[in-house]
């Protein structure tokens, strides 16, 4: 459960850990506030690994148990795939498109300087440096365009995969090995909140497909599309 196990006492993350007595190995979860500042930071004490796991796969069981999880989820991850597909394939037919008519025009500038006053020729430097930074744009953008298709032929590998094990979830659970029952509980897991206080723990299923446009969004956030270009009024050159 690491990454989706949190101490609903103070909102951090829980860290799995273990010990050993008398040669056997005692599982648990601790929460990184208390491991970190103390139990004055948080009162959350050290939890029984086994225990949390077998009640999170319960639950998986209940929520896979009529299989209409796993049709909901396929359908969502095409329905994600496709459209994101088809907006990227855009960008990458449109970005070279783009990038030629900003390169003929930086030629026709570069031509027309030579018969360029002071003042023309200081407006034509100023669109030649645009254009440079916009180009720069279309080439970063392209090379993250090519990126994020592999990623998504990666994901929908994965989604076939997810989907794959919820339609049969209760047969092939205990045939997992331990790292890909992780996988799978990651995939569609959002959140384990344990409140020791009140004694409960609530498992929040990811809402996939969601999950996967949001943070499709933050990539677009940290490497956004480059300004579309738009056809402007030639500079005129004076003598």
């Amino acid at each position: 459960l690491r990454g989706v196990i949190r101490c609903d006492l103070c909102g951090k993350a829980m860290t799995p850990a273990s010990t050993r007595k008398k040669g056997k190995e005692y599982r648990y979860y601790r929460c990184v506030t208390r491991d970190k500042q103390g139990k004055d930071a948080c009162q959350g004490r050290p939890l029984p690994a086994d225990a949390i796991e077998a009640f999170v796969v319960d639950r998986l069981r209940d929520a896979t148990s009529d299989g209409s999880l796993a049709v909901e989820i396929t359908g969502r991850l095409q329905e994600r795939v496709k459209n994101r597909r088809k907006g990227l394939l855009k960008e990458q037919r449109d970005i070279p498109r783009d990038a030629a008519e900003l390169k003929s025009e930086a030629k026709k500038l570069a031509e027309s300087m030579g018969d360029a006053d002071a003042t023309a020729r200081r407006l034509i430097e100023e669109r030649l440096a645009e254009i440079d930074q916009t180009l720069a744009m279309f080439e970063s953008r392209l090379v993250e365009t090519r990126r994020m298709l592999i990623e998504l032929d990666a994901q929908e590998v994965e989604g076939r995969w997810v989907t794959d094990m919820l339609t049969q979830f209760d047969k092939v659970w205990e045939a997992l090995n331990v790292l890909n029952q992780a996988r799978l509980v990651r995939a569609i897991v959002r959140q384990v909140l344990i409140d020791e206080e009140n004694g409960t723990v609530e498992v929040v299923l990811a809402d996939i497909g969601l999950d996967d446009e949001a943070e499709a969004e933050k990539n677009e956030e940290a490497h956004p599309a480059p300004p579309a270009h738009h056809d402007a009024a030639p500079m005129e050159a004076h003598a």
